[in-house]
C-alpha cells in the first residue's frame, strides 16, 4: 500500500480559506473513484483521518483520492467575518473546493470536465453535521455525485420554526456583546494538547468519546496563544509570556444559528436525492432514544398505528396550548418541548421515508457501539460497512455516460 497525505488549502470565490487533508493512493494510475469528507459541529477534518487510509487500501481499491475538508470555521480553515454560519454557504464553499480539484462538472468547459468525468465517480461522506451538509449538497447538485454516505446523521437537520426570532434575537446580542468585549466567557486555556484532549474525552455531549479519538480531533482543533505571566505585584509581565492553546473553532458557533431550514424546505432536499445513499448509525448514538422512529417493524399496521398515535398526540397539545388560559400554572415551554420533540421524531422518519423512495439505493447500516463518533472509536467497522455500499455501486466504464451539461 502506497498512500501520501498532505494538508492543502482552497481559496473560495468570496476569498475565503477553506483548509484540508488530502490522501492519494499512488499506486493508482488514475483518479476513477474519489471522495469529499465532511464532519461534525466543533470537529474537524482529522476525524475521518483513522477511515480515509481504510478506504485507500490496495486490497480493496475502493476510492483512489480523499479530500477532508475543515468546513468554515473549523479546525485551521478562515472563519466568516460575519461570525454566520449556514448550510448553503458550506454548500458553496464545497462546490467551489469541488470546482478547482476538477471534481465538478463546469458549464463553462463542458467538453473538458465532461470528458474527465467519464473516468471519475464522486462520492460524498459526511458525519452529522457533515451527513446533513452532504445531503443538502447532493439534492442541491444531484447529477454531480454518484453516491453519499452519512454518519451518524439523518439529512439535513430542520430547526423550530416557533423559536426562529427567538434565536435571531439571541444571536444578534451575542454576536454584538462578543465584539464589546461582554462575552463573559473568556477563551478556555490549556497548558498543553493533552490536557485539551481530556476536556473534549469528558465533555462530549453525544455517545462515546475515548481518549484516543479525542487526541485525533485535537491534532487540528487547537492553535497555540501567548499568554503574559504575572509579576509578583500581580501586574502583568510583558517581558515574559507562556504559551498556551485554545480552540481554533469560531466562538460564534456556539451560539444560535440565525437561519435554518424549514421542515419543508428540508423535505425538498430529501426529495431531490438521486444517488445511491448509505446511512449508518449506532445503536448508542445520537439516536440512541428515538430508535424506534427509524425502523421499520415487522408490521405496516402497527408502524401506521404508532404514527397515528403521535399526530393525536400532538393534536391534544395544541389543544392545550389553545386552552392554556385555563391552565395557568402550566408554563408555556412543556407543551412547545413536547410538541417540537414529538414533531422532530416524525420529522426525522418522514425524511428518511422521502430519501428512501427518492435515491435508488437506500442502505441504512446500524452499528451495536461506537458512540456518535464511529470514524474514530469503531474506524474499520465504519469502513467495511462503506466499502461494501461501494462495491454495490456500478463503476463507470468510460461509455454511455449520461450528458451532464
Amino acid at each position: 500500500m502506497s498512500i501520501t497525505v498532505a494538508d492543502i488549502t482552497f481559496t473560495t470565490r468570496n476569498n475565503k480559506i477553506i483548509a484540508a487533508r488530502h490522501w492519494i493512493n499512488t499506486s493508482s494510475t488514475e483518479e476513477r473513484r474519489v471522495a469529499i469528507c465532511l464532519h461534525g459541529w466543533l470537529d474537524n477534518a482529522s476525524t475521518f483521518d483513522l477511515v480515509a487510509p481504510i478506504l485507500l487500501d490496495d486490497s480493496t481499491h475502493n476510492l483512489d483520492s480523499i479530500i477532508s475538508l475543515d468546513l468554515a470555521g473549523h479546525g485551521q480553515s478562515g472563519h466568516n467575518p460575519t461570525g454566520i454560519y449556514h448550510t448553503g454557504e458550506h454548500v458553496a464553499d464545497i462546490a467551489d473546493v469541488l470546482y478547482d480539484m476538477g471534481w465538478f462538472h463546469d458549464s463553462r468547459s463542458k467538453e473538458i470536465c465532461k470528458s474527465s468525468r467519464r473516468r471519475r465517480q464522486l462520492f460524498v461522506i459526511g458525519h452529522s453535521m457533515g451527513g446533513g451538509i452532504a445531503s443538502v449538497l447532493c439534492g442541491t447538485f444531484p447529477n454531480q455525485v454518484d453516491g453519499l454516505v452519512m454518519l451518524e446523521a439523518m439529512g439535513p437537520w430542520s430547526g423550530n420554526i416557533q423559536t426562529t426570532a427567538i434565536n435571531l434575537r439571541k444571536s444578534i446580542l451575542q454576536r454584538r456583546n462578543r465584539r464589546l468585549g461582554q462575552s463573559g466567557r473568556p477563551p478556555r486555556l490549556f497548558p498543553n494538547v493533552e490536557s485539551a484532549a481530556i476536556r473534549r474525552s469528558e465533555g462530549n455531549t453525544v455517545g462515546l468519546l475515548p481518549l484516543e479519538a479525542a487526541r485525533v480531533l485535537c491534532r487540528r482543533g487547537l492553535e497555540q496563544a501567548e499568554v503574559p505571566l504575572l509579576s509578583g505585584d500581580g501586574e502583568e509581565n510583558k517581558a515574559n509570556k507562556a504559551v498556551a492553546y485554545v480552540w481554533s473553532t469560531d466562538p460564534n458557533l456556539l451560539g444560535p444559528s440565525r437561519l435554518k431550514y424549514s421542515p419543508a424546505q428540508v423535505r425538498t432536499f430529501c426529495s431531490s436525492l438521486t444517488c445511491p445513499t448509505l446511512m449508518v448509525t449506532v445503536n448508542d448514538g445520537i439516536l440512541r432514544r428515538g430508535k424506534f422512529l427509524l425502523f421499520r417493524t415487522s408490521s405496516s399496521v402497527v408502524s401506521v398505528s404508532i404514527i397515528c398515535i403521535l399526530r393525536l398526540i400532538l393534536a391534544m397539545i395544541a389543544v392545550l396550548r389553545w386552552t392554556r388560559s385555563w391552565f395557568t400554572n402550566i408554563p408555556s415551554k412543556i407543551f412547545m418541548k413536547a410538541a417540537f420533540g414529538l414533531n422532530w421524531g416524525l420529522e426525522l422518519r418522514n425524511k428518511i421515508d422521502l430519501m428512501r423512495r427518492a435515491a435508488p439505493t437506500f442502505v441504512h447500516a446500524v452499528l451495536e457501539n461506537g458512540g456518535h463518533h464511529p470514524q474514530l472509536t469503531r474506524p474499520m467497522k465504519v469502513a467495511n460497512e462503506i466499502i461494501k455500499f461501494l462495491n454495490t455501486v456500478k463503476r463507470r466504464e468510460g461509455k454511455g455516460e449520461e450528458n451532464l451539461t
